[in-house]
């Protein structure tokens, strides 16, 4: 009798430790500056699953947030990783005179992605996520990109791709296109939402290989 009870005893100690430790661990785990972002905008938004009207209203808390810091960092861009995606040189259309299609001849527009697919730190049970980024490199130092490379990535927020002549993206074609963020639900995972981010566009951009 007396070592069953014991063993009941040592086995209750033991479920007590075990979940003391838990506890630890998960009141140690900290969000990163995206999954607080987002969340804080789940949270202004509680209704977004209901349909399209709320998720596009979730969309416009998330860009008007974002386009608060125009001119800034992003802090929800520090730890992710960038996958290197592509590059387009600008060349020269006119020869004869001076035109502001021609400010980035010889430079190259990049595009950088990521998703929650290859960042743990995006991670959520509530949303996948999306992002582009659109910036202007020169020759140089488009040369030390490596094809699928991976990079941290920070700049000045510019704005989101968007068709004005101020914060617009000029694409090496002359045009423009525009990406702002949207939110839908993910056909393979009905639980969730996919919030792309769209793409923003970043001057004097900093790159750290990973």
């Amino acid at each position: 009798m007396k070592k069953i009870f014991f063993t009941l005893v040592s086995i209750f100690l033991l479920a007590c430790c075990t979940n003391v430790h838990n506890g630890k661990v998960n009141s140690g785990i900290k969000e990163t500056n995206i999954q607080v972002f987002l969340n804080s905008c789940l949270e202004s938004n509680p209704n977004a699953r209901n349909n399209e009207i709320t998720r596009g209203m979730l969309a416009d808390t998330i860009r008007t947030r974002l386009q608060a810091q125009i001119g800034d960092t992003l802090a929800i861009l520090s730890g992710l990783t960038f996958d290197f995606e592509m590059c387009l040189e600008y060349h020269r259309r006119f020869n004869t005179f001076e035109s502001d299609i021609d400010r980035n001849a010889g430079k190259y527009a990049v595009k950088f992605s990521t998703s929650n697919f290859n960042n743990e730190s995006i991670s959520s049970d509530k949303f996948n996520v999306t992002l582009q980024v659109l910036t202007v490199m020169n020759k140089e130092d488009v040369a030390n990109l490596k094809d699928n490379g991976k990079y941290q990535i920070q700049g000045t927020f510019v704005d989101f791709a968007n068709n004005s002549e101020e914060t617009g993206f000029l694409l090496p074609s002359g045009g423009y296109f525009i990406d702002y963020p949207s939110v839908f639900m993910d056909s393979l995972d009905e639980e969730k939402m996919i919030i792309n981010l769209g793409t923003i566009i970043l001057d004097n951009i900093k790159l750290k290989p990973m």
